[in-house]
């Protein structure tokens, strides 16, 4: 939803505290991760969820190169990823409705 095109909101005010208020739950929530994840993983996904866009994965000044190089990605043939002859990590059998 487009909350400047929102005809309910016709004061500015409530327009602005709505707008603050969803930032800072942005900001304030904090990301759990399982015990499983190790430190490269819980690092790339803390820069992919960066809320500052001038210190977020793949907005910098790097770009996409910010992600390829990342040590969690590390012994990823990205050449074999783009020529599509990665095999995948799991093949379905089935599929279950």
């Amino acid at each position: 939803m487009f909350l400047c095109f929102n005809k309910n909101i016709k004061n500015r005010i409530k327009l602005h505290s709505f707008i603050c208020m969803y930032v800072c739950i942005r900001v304030t929530t904090k990301v759990r991760f399982p015990a499983s994840f190790g430190a490269d993983i819980r690092d790339l996904i803390k820069n992919l969820l960066q809320v500052d866009i001038t210190k977020r994965f793949g907005s910098m000044k790097k770009g996409v190169e910010d992600i390829k190089t990342h040590p969690f990605f590390s012994d990823t043939d990205w050449i074999a990823v783009f020529k599509h002859q990665v095999p995948y990590a799991t093949t379905p059998t089935a599929v279950l409705y």
